[in-house]
């Protein structure tokens, strides 16, 4: 409810959210898995908000009171095996999206561009995904994840037509190790490859995380001492390219940090 134009954007959520999963079991060791969801995802609140703010005097952000959830319907079929010493799953993966969101740059004749979010058409989405664990020795263990995909998304907006087709991939790793006796430590990586966008390109992100901790005080107390983006690399950085806009960014939310704490 906008009181100061007196408009009312009216919404209904009503829907339905079935899931099915089917497993066979060929052994304790082997397993097939087949499996239907659908899912919602809501625009969070500063999507729908109509109040413009600025990054700075040139660019702006303006949410979108008009925007509905997505829907997702979401296919796999995979498979799992067990190891004496870990597993690996792997599985095809087949999504299809509606009202998809996308972060679109409009241009303003005075020179200033908006940043918005918008609903277009829908997505398809097919891909590979393979899932690992494995412990290398008692003290030992990774666990790691990789995602190669292919995404076609079709709309418009006001007129213009907003449409990418990519193949990328993304992926994360996470080791525990116990370094010296009574010492876990902890490493997370992550990364995700650029990919193609409606108005131009997202390049590439990657990330480490690395943790140490001890138990104390007779066991009483912990110990960590860790740090966040070991690289100081988690940044999104994109290129916009249309006709009439041609603009270069580079955002972190926050730097490299090193943080000691105890319990």
């Amino acid at each position: 409810d906008l009181k100061l134009t007196n408009e009312v954007v009216k919404q209904d959520y009503f829907n339905w959210f079935p899931s099915a999963f089917f497993t066979y079991k060929f052994s304790k060791e082997k397993q097939l898995q087949l499996s239907y969801s659908r899912r919602i995802n809501r625009p969070n609140y500063r999507y729908l908000l109509p109040f413009q703010t600025f990054s700075n005097n040139r660019n702006f952000w303006q949410g979108n009171p008009a925007l509905v959830p997505e829907y997702t319907d979401s296919y796999e079929f995979g498979y799992l095996r067990y190891f004496e010493k870990g597993s690996i799953f792997s599985s095809v993966y087949y999504r299809y999206r509606t009202n998809v969101i996308d972060r679109i740059v409009q241009a303003n004749p005075d020179g200033t561009t908006v940043r918005l979010p918008v609903k277009l058409s829908k997505e398809n989405n097919i891909g590979l995904e393979l899932n690992g664990s494995y412990r290398f020795s008692k003290k030992v263990s990774l666990n790691a994840n990789a995602n190669f995909f292919r995404e076609k998304r079709e709309g418009e907006y006001e007129g213009i037509v907003l449409e990418n087709e990519a193949f990328t991939m993304s992926g994360r790793a996470n080791l525990k190790a116990e370094i010296i006796k009574g010492v876990d430590a902890q490493a997370n990586f992550r990364y995700r490859a650029p990919q193609q966008t409606t108005q131009g390109r997202s390049k590439s992100v990657y990330s480490l995380d690395s943790s140490a901790g001890k138990d104390i005080l007779e066991g009483k107390g912990t110990l960590v001492a860790s740090v966040r983006d070991v690289f100081n690399s988690r940044r999104r950085r994109s290129i916009t390219d249309t006709e009439t806009i041609y603009n270069e960014t580079d955002f972190q939310w926050r730097a490299r940090q090193f943080l000691l704490t105890f319990s």
